[in-house]
């Protein structure tokens, strides 16, 4: 039962986070607009062709780690704790994801920089997932 209830929550997580992503690529032109103001108003110069682009580029790079973090999810619905491992690879693809990103010189702006608390977090429900794929694994085979 509880594989199950970790299923629904990471699959919630990765859902969210492709809602989060379409919303970005939806509001694009609205956001340009707004961040042109606070540029004139602030007197300084504002790219909102190039800020445009990078948002949308890493709103597609957002919503491809949901997808991971939803297949993730999917995968322990479906097969139960024997996709315990899988789901901890995609919870490390996401984290890795972002850090490529800036190690390919592809970040320009502050949004794009990953962070170092959601590259733990991810490395901790990773951990967390195959230690309890061991756990399970080790029970099975005492018989308990």
């Amino acid at each position: 039962m509880a594989i199950r209830v970790v299923g629904v929550l990471v699959l919630l997580l990765g859902a969210a986070a492709i809602a989060l992503a379409a919303w970005g690529l939806a509001d694009v032109d609205r956001s340009v607009t707004h961040w042109a103001s606070v540029a004139a108003a602030k007197g300084t110069t504002f790219d909102g062709a190039d800020w445009s682009r990078h948002w949308r580029t890493y709103s597609v790079l957002f919503g491809l780690v949901g997808g991971c973090i939803l297949s993730a999810g999917a995968s322990v619905l479906r097969w139960g704790a024997r996709a315990l491992p899988l789901a901890a690879s995609l919870f490390v693809l996401s984290a890795l994801a972002p850090w490529l990103y800036e190690w390919l010189g592809l970040a320009n702006y502050g949004f794009e920089r990953p962070g170092v608390s959601e590259t733990v977090i991810a490395f901790g429900v990773a951990i967390g997932l195959l230690l309890w794929h061991l756990r399970l694994r080790r029970s099975s085979r005492n018989g308990t």
